[in-house]
């Protein structure tokens, strides 16, 4: 199923809203897409997903670099390793 070039358009369209809606809220791609995905085809889920998600937030970080406090960061990441 996941050859079929209606289909594949289809989750390229999803995943681009909900990556535009990611950009602008801070939340949503998931929230959004993952749901309407598995009803595609559930071979979308969970790597696809997660890769896309790790990509979007990385990019979203190296744009915003001169907002982040790594002061604070640090000390969240402290107690997440702890």
């Amino acid at each position: 199923m996941l050859t079929e070039p209606l289909i594949l358009i289809l989750a390229l369209t999803l995943i681009a809203g909900a990556a535009a809606l990611q950009s602008l809220l801070g939340f949503g791609f998931g929230v959004i897409a993952t749901p309407i995905l598995v009803l595609i085809d559930p071979a979308f889920i969970p790597a696809p997903i997660l890769l896309l998600g790790l990509g979007l937030s990385l990019l979203s970080a190296l744009n915003n670099k001169k907002n982040i406090q790594i002061s604070r960061i640090s000390i969240t990441l402290c107690g997440r390793f702890r």
